[in-house]
């Protein structure tokens, strides 16, 4: 997929979010932020109840502050 189709993609997702904040980029960027870091979370505690085994070793990373 190219980048142009990519950003095509998300002109309608970027825009209802943005309608969501009533167009504050900060507190959009804010909330995204927030969402982030809780799937993160969630991400570190669905990988400590599967076991190793299950995954062969893999682990899953995220980038984190």
């Amino acid at each position: 997929m190219s980048a142009v189709a990519q950003e095509n993609e998300y002109d309608d997702e970027i825009e209802l979010v943005l309608a969501y904040h009533k167009g504050d980029a900060r507190a959009a960027i804010e909330a995204l932020l927030k969402d982030r870091d809780f799937l993160v979370k969630e991400i570190a505690i669905a990988s400590m109840a599967v076991s190793h085994g299950y995954t062969r070793g893999w682990k899953p990373t995220v980038f984190v502050k």
